[in-house]
């Protein structure tokens, strides 16, 4: 693998839950990386208390 990716985002409304859009754009995202031979890591939602991440919820 070349290279790793992470992608974190914040939600302004404070959830940290993955809308449906969310899974969508990061399960193409990973496709597209391994595709590259980039190595796709995990994708977190984060607010100012908690975090949620696909990988540890086994989304992706």
């Amino acid at each position: 693998m070349k290279s790793l990716k992470l992608i974190v985002s914040n939600k302004y409304s404070g959830q940290t839950r993955f809308s449906k859009a969310d899974i969508a754009v990061s399960k193409k995202l990973e496709i597209a990386c391994n595709y590259f031979d980039i190595r796709f890591v995990d994708s977190i939602v984060i607010n100012r208390e908690k975090h949620s991440s696909m990988k540890d919820e086994g989304v992706i």
